[in-house]
């Protein structure tokens, strides 16, 4: 009996050995220094580029290889970075650049809006040239230059985020080249290189030759009878860039040449702006008088029967042929917006006599480039401020407000009982071209607050017919501030003379938007002012550190590091406790 008990326990304390041997070197794939640090070598790391305020990846990340290279020596490590060529909207292409940032400021949401620049190094170049990086390319960062293929740049280990600056050509086509971004690094799967991940390092370090343009080119102006691929684009009406409504528009169309009569099917898909998914349903062709002519629509293979292919005679063999376009996308506007056809007539190639054109039915996303936008109307001193990316370029404000007239009436009547103090305003945004516009995202407005209202029982509602939607307001000493992402008719109330609602607003504080209980909605969901695009509350509080950014988080090696030794500390103790049992429950048999 006691040889069995003898048994049990050293079966027990060597399994308790085993656990804490185990638990203390589980999940290291690499080689520990004498003083906990990486040791000098070359390592493998999953890499991503993540979007700049969003956890998730950017629109870039496909041009980037997803496994980095990290050389570490005398305590230093640089990581090298590997681009691919890319899909993006039917087109396809290469990045050109990769920054770092350094002295970065932040904006009120968190996004990088004044840095420094950290080139990375090139350590080799792809061979390819193409209308952007060709010598008399229109693209100033890219004419003449060869793209990556292979950069480096310095890092400190244990930053799982580091802000980087990218350029990608083909994305400039979408108005949206240029990206702030993050550079994610997987520490906690980073291992020792194999000899074979070595040499494909080794080689992809190598440049390649540089290939030589085709000088035979089609003559546009004289084509045979038969069937052509020409690269297209939607160009801004008047800016020498792209439009909002290109992301829609896939880059290859078929061109068919009859008598000297130009046709050209061009094919769609659907994109996203912000929340809302859409597709092209209208385009208009400007004719050599002037007048506009639609496109026939020859198929619909978007989803819910939207159109996918436009077909129309080209009035002319220009680069730019004026159209009008409607994606029926609020943050485009009501209208019809104008815009240019944008023929690259140097990518003409000859295609087979039965080619179709070619459809890609994927939804993308449009992303604005936009600048940060800060305007106060004059009159009203109402004033808006939005982040990067939320509002279109040379976006315009207009706000009045309402003293009298059956818009004012409906909002008293909407707001009777709740404050005897009303102050009342139509706040609308347009574009350059005069049409109505929301935004892509949430614009915090600027209230001021009249004189003789109670700062500590304001609220603010969006009212929309005998529909009212309250606010999460801040009152400050001068104005009372919201977030919205729908802009119409607001009011600032000072309740103090009524029944208020459910909850006040004093200075400094907030209250989340609540529909009123008395008005029935006709979507019973939260009020769209209550989430921004990635489902956030209205008026979030967003600084710096909200997001993680380099150095900002503890590392995935020191949490795993923390969770080793929490499972060896209780394998010892789990040990000693075996230990002692063992000798007590010994000494009480030696008694007996």
């Amino acid at each position: 009996m006691e040889k069995g008990l003898k048994k049990k326990a050293i079966a027990t304390i060597c399994c308790c050995l085993i656990i804490t041997i185990v638990s203390a070197t589980a999940g290291l794939k690499i080689s520990l220094a004498a003083d906990g640090t990486v040791k000098d070598g070359t390592y493998s790391i999953p890499v991503s580029l993540w979007k700049a305020l969003e956890d998730k990846a950017s629109m870039g990340n496909s041009a980037l290889q997803q496994t980095g290279k990290l050389v570490v020596k005398d305590g230093k490590a640089k990581l090298y970075l590997k681009f691919i060529s890319m899909e993006f909207a039917g087109m396809s292409g290469y990045l050109m650049q990769l920054n770092l940032l350094e002295d970065i400021a932040f904006n009120e949401f968190g996004y990088p809006e004044n840095y420094t620049k950290l080139p990375s190094e090139v350590v080799s170049t792809y061979g390819i040239v193409d209308r952007y990086n060709e010598e008399t390319s229109e693209d100033k960062v890219c004419a003449g230059k060869m793209y990556p293929k292979v950069v480096s740049v310095p890092i400190t280990m244990e930053q799982e985020y580091i802000w980087a600056h990218v350029y990608v050509p083909v994305m400039g086509e979408l108005d949206s080249g240029d990206q702030e971004c993050r550079i994610k690094l997987d520490f906690s799967n980073m291992k020792e290189m194999t000899q074979a991940e070595l040499d494909a390092w080794a080689e992809a370090e190598k440049s390649d030759p540089k290939q030589e343009t085709d000088p035979g080119k089609l003559d546009k102006d004289n084509l045979p009878n038969g069937k052509y691929n020409v690269q297209v684009a939607l160009w801004h009406a008047t800016s020498n860039k792209a439009s909002m409504g290109n992301p829609t528009l896939n880059s290859k169309a078929l061109l068919t040449v009859q008598n000297g009569s130009y046709t050209m099917d061009v094919s769609t898909h659907p994109m996203t702006v912000g929340t809302i998914t859409a597709c092209l349903q209208t385009l208009q062709i400007r004719q050599a008088d002037g007048s506009y002519k639609y496109a026939q629509i020859t198929a619909k293979n978007n989803p819910n029967g939207q159109p996918s292919v436009f077909r129309f005679v080209l009035p002319s063999k220009e680069e730019y042929i004026q159209v009008k376009i409607d994606p029926k996308v609020e943050v485009m506007g009501e209208d019809p917006l104008p815009a240019r056809l944008k023929i690259s007539w140097d990518t003409l190639t000859k295609a087979s006599d039965d080619a179709a054109v070619e459809e890609n039915n994927k939804t993308v996303a449009a992303g604005l480039d936009t600048e940060a936008v800060d305007i106060t109307d004059k009159k009203t001193k109402v004033r808006i401020k939005a982040s990067k990316n939320v509002l279109v370029n040379g976006v315009k404000l207009k706000v009045t407000q309402l003293k009298s007239g059956s818009k004012y009436n409906k909002v008293k009547k909407a707001l009777s009982g709740i404050g005897d103090k009303i102050t009342v305003y139509d706040i609308t945004l347009y574009s350059p071209e005069n049409s109505k516009v929301q935004p892509n995202g949430m614009v915090k407005v600027y209230l001021p607050i009249p004189d003789g209202y109670n700062k500590k029982k304001l609220q603010v509602y969006r009212v929309s017919g005998s529909t009212k939607t309250k606010m999460s307001a801040k009152a400050g000493s001068r104005n009372c501030t919201f977030s919205s992402n729908h802009f119409s008719i607001y009011a600032l109330v000072d309740i103090s003379g009524g029944t208020g609602s459910s909850s006040s607003v004093s200075s400094g504080g907030s209250v989340l938007p609540e529909g009123d209980s008395s008005t029935l909605l006709e979507d019973t969901a939260l009020p769209e002012d209550t989430l921004t695009e990635a489902g956030v509350e209205t008026d979030p509080q967003i600084t710096q550190s909200s997001i993680p950014y380099t150095g900002s988080a503890l590392s995935t090696e020191k949490m795993m590091a923390l969770m080793l030794l929490g499972i060896s500390m209780l394998s010892s103790f789990v040990l000693v406790v075996t230990v002692i049992v063992f000798f007590i429950k010994m000494a009480g048999r030696r008694r007996t």
